[in-house]
């Protein structure tokens, strides 16, 4: 669980695309191109469940995210 604030390791990755999506689906926060190996971002919106999409190279992952 978070407040607000998310890091994340993308270790070796380069040029990663990350978006955030509520519950509902709606895009909370995007940004492409990330080059970074710890990406720091905040989640501005309520309380509840997120879902973090990771891309890389034509992958796909996703990750649950709790907000208090």
């Amino acid at each position: 669980p978070t407040t607000g604030f998310v890091n994340i390791d993308f270790g070796s990755l380069d040029e990663i695309d990350l978006r955030v999506l509520d519950a509902s689906g709606k895009i909370v926060y995007h940004k492409n191109k990330i080059s970074i190996k710890n990406y720091q971002f905040e989640i501005k919106g309520a309380s509840g469940v997120y879902f973090i999409e990771v891309n890389y190279e034509n992958q796909k992952q996703t990750f649950k995210l709790i907000k208090k």
